[in-house]
């Protein structure tokens, strides 16, 4: 299965830690099930996902894509769309609550902090 794994967030808190944290067990766990997954951020934090992800064994810088366009807080990127189309993607994944409704493949988001 191809994944497309979204881990931007509005801060570098507790959603972005979370969604980073998230890939890493994922990206370890990817080959033996036999699964590719793209993990999806801003430009202002590529570096630093690089540098966390590469001790992960079959990493590659090209698993790891910049969204372009889109600010953090609204999320409506026909750039985007039209990648995860174009990349046969079989799956969005997003670690934060925001995402954009018109992604043309299946998706899974994390609602956060619910309180009864």
């Amino acid at each position: 299965m191809k994944i497309a794994f979204d881990i931007r967030s509005n801060y570098k808190a507790g959603v972005f830690r979370y969604g980073v944290s998230l890939a890493s067990g994922v990206l370890k766990l990817a080959p033996q099930v036999r699964h590719q997954i793209t993990v999806i951020c801003e430009q202002d934090r590529y570096d630093a996902l690089k540098n966390q992800f590469s001790n992960i064994p079959g990493w590659s810088e090209a698993n790891l894509y910049v969204a372009p366009g889109d600010d953090r807080y609204v999320r409506n990127n026909p750039e985007l769309r039209k990648w995860l189309a174009a990349e046969g993607f079989d799956l969005y994944y997003s670690s934060n609550y925001a995402i954009d409704p018109q992604t043309p493949i299946p998706f899974v988001f994390i609602i956060h902090d619910l309180i009864p």
